[in-house]
């Protein structure tokens, strides 16, 4: 008789009785702080629809996705027609909270308040290859305000972030560090960089992936992607010498950026997000700054 495994499917987990106990207080602080803050909660459907999903995380997000098969007539039309993986499946599980929330917007425009404040906290699924600390299904804590562009909305989620790992218990200025990101000055860089409008996603795909693979799994990631190797060392030399840093102190000064020929795009953006910090600042009760990171 065959062995039955009895262990969780890799890339999964089993949480004890201890473990649920202390991710419900866990999530429970997250909770009470963001509404306090004004943020709803909302949940979503474990799966959506297949066309929803796909499209939204670029090529690589989108072979990560678990998709669900269809059934009875519509598979076997499907298995009948020259099946792809996205031919025989309708639906799939859901890969982040953000795509999920912009269809409920969608959905409940005409139902859900001008300034929509809403908070998510549900497990997402990534069809990855499991290893240390990478795991096929993990909770994420998201918080969003969809119908307001304003810095000051920013700084609210800020603020609201900093006072939840406050109220879990890292205090101090060394305790946590909350990191900007602002994709159009990364696209400035780009277009300074000489990388074509069609390869900027490309680009964005690889970048995204510096913390885990470094500079130099980014450097082979745009070799591979086609994206020439002046253009990549031009555009990863900011990483190499650590501007953010330095951009609190280079905010505002335009003539700067001419000098370092990186285009005035980049400018009111890197100031934008200067500004939120500062407004995070006065805001939140931890008194620290955010520091700042291109991406």
């Amino acid at each position: 008789m065959a062995k039955i495994l009895t262990e969780p499917l890799s890339g999964m987990r089993d949480f004890l009785p201890i473990e649920v106990l202390r991710r419900d207080y866990v999530v429970g602080i997250i909770k009470s702080v963001y509404q306090r803050y004004g943020y709803e909660p909302l949940e979503t459907p474990v799966m959506e629809r297949l066309s929803t999903l796909l499209g939204k995380y670029g090529d690589e997000g989108d072979q990560l996705i678990f998709r669900v098969l269809k059934r009875g007539e519509k598979l076997d039309k499907a298995l009948a027609d020259h099946p792809t993986e996205n031919t025989v499946a309708d639906a799939g599980l859901r890969y982040d909270l953000t795509v999920p929330l912009a269809r409920v917007v969608a959905e409940y425009r005409s139902k859900l308040p001008r300034y929509f404040k809403r908070y998510q906290i549900q497990p997402v699924y990534r069809a990855d290859r499991p290893a240390k600390g990478r795991y096929r299904e993990f909770f994420q804590c998201d918080v969003d305000v969809i119908g307001s562009s304003s810095q000051m909305v920013e700084a609210d989620v800020l603020a609201a972030g900093a006072e939840v790992l406050q109220a879990l218990g890292f205090r101090g200025r060394e305790s946590f560090v909350l990191r900007l990101n602002h994709r159009m000055i990364l696209r400035a860089l780009m277009e300074i960089s000489g990388i074509p409008p069609a390869l900027e996603g490309d680009a964005l795909v690889a970048i995204d992936k510096l913390d885990k693979i470094g500079l130099e799994g980014v450097q082979k990631e745009f070799d591979a992607r086609g994206i020439a190797p002046t253009s990549a060392e031009q555009l990863l030399a900011p990483c190499r010498r650590r501007l953010g840093r330095m951009v609190k102190r280079l905010i505002g000064l335009t003539a700067y950026w001419r000098l370092l020929n990186w285009g005035v795009a980049a400018s009111p953006n890197c100031a934008r997000c200067w500004r939120t910090a500062q407004a995070d600042r006065r805001w939140s009760t931890c008194g620290s700054i955010p520091s700042w990171r291109a991406g």
